[in-house]
């Protein structure tokens, strides 16, 4: 039987780091490449990725809140909640990875701010949850959005929008005074101490793919909210057993691609990029290569494989397509120039007629 994968790596740019890794020398020259539109401002990208319009949109805080398998109420607001670090009025972003000590407490002490109508639901390390029982009719700011930026200037704003800034200032206060962020303090790191509540929506009704496609897909990914939107459509999500970053798990991932349709969205590359951290890149795009991608292809003659590659973002992207048992060779080059000089094609048009075939 054929396996059929879909892999994005979403928002990686398209670096030298990218054309001149083994993914460009031994797959994109035996495919066919395609250049992307920029995925559209205001969407919900991870729709695109199952193929999904995008006429709909789903909130991120409704996917974190599905991905942490909690079930609101239907007519709950659903939010994303960012720790960010508060310097002298100013958000930043924080560099480095929670302990385990310092997650503990921050999973600990946060349910102190919940009410009747506040509930915190805890997450990992940066990326929680909250679920408000309320009306309101607000707008919020996304925490990317806050780095490097006054944060009170940006504060919820609208009806009920005091009772969003009191959980800001009372966790402020909180957090601020936990025995890590003293130490951390001490040593010059920047303290856990902002709590943002951001991208809140309502559950939508949306489709059970499972059913529509014939087959139970798994989604192998290292997102938070690709785990939620996969729940939503009834899609078996894998991520706590992949880990993420550099010690990502590809010979786990490897062995959950045993079914006919595979999508795998993985964004750790991307997150190096954000740093400027290429060699990292280069890095992990060598082990996605040698230990899942080159191994599946290995296997060519009991299973032949189909590959669609995906890299978007919000500048144009390419993606290339690679079938084992149809080598091509494209008239378009796997290159920055074909990202800005072809005829390209949306995301979820290219996903959709992949899976159509």
């Amino acid at each position: 039987m054929q396996r059929r994968l879909v892999l994005h790596l979403p928002n990686l740019p398209l670096h030298d780091v990218l054309f001149e890794s083994s993914l460009a020398r031994n797959w994109a020259g035996e495919s066919e490449v395609r250049a992307l539109n920029p995925l559209r401002e205001g969407a919900t990208p991870e729709l695109s990725y199952l193929g999904l319009p995008t006429e709909v949109v789903v909130e991120p805080g409704v996917l974190t809140v599905a991905a942490l398998k909690a079930e609101p109420p239907a007519r709950a607001w659903n939010f994303h909640l960012s720790l960010l670090s508060d310097e002298a009025g100013i958000a930043q972003r924080l560099p480095f990875k929670l302990t385990s000590d310092e997650e503990a407490a921050i999973k600990a002490n946060l349910p102190r701010l919940n009410t009747k109508t506040f509930t915190f639901l805890p997450g990992e390390q940066l990326d929680h949850a909250l679920v408000v029982e309320a009306n309101l009719d607000l707008g919020t700011t996304p925490a990317s959005q806050i780095v490097g930026e006054s944060w009170a200037s940006k504060l919820p704003d609208g009806d009920g929008e005091q009772h969003l800034r009191g959980y800001i200032d009372a966790g402020l206060n909180m957090l601020s005074e936990l025995e890590f962020n003293r130490i951390r303090h001490e040593e010059g790191q920047p303290i856990v101490n902002l709590v943002w509540p951001w991208g809140h929506g309502r559950r939508p009704d949306l489709p059970n793919l499972a059913f529509e496609r014939g087959e139970p897909s798994k989604v192998l990914t290292d997102s938070l909210r690709m785990d939620g939107l996969a729940r939503l459509v009834r899609l078996r999500p894998v991520r706590q057993d992949l880990g993420s970053g550099l010690p990502f798990k590809f010979e786990k991932a490897l062995s959950h691609c045993d079914g006919t349709t595979t999508y795998l969205v993985l964004e750790t590359p991307g997150k190096f990029a954000v740093d400027a951290m290429w060699e990292e890149v280069g890095w992990w795009l060598r082990e996605l290569d040698n230990r899942l991608l080159s191994p599946l292809r290995e296997e060519r003659k009991e299973r032949p494989m189909d590959l669609l590659l995906v890299i978007s973002g919000a500048e144009k992207g390419l993606a290339f397509r690679y079938r084992t048992y149809r080598p091509a060779e494209s008239s378009v080059p796997f290159s920055l120039e074909s990202a800005q000089e072809a005829k390209p094609i949306d995301v979820g048009d290219l996903v959709r007629n992949f899976l159509r075939e």
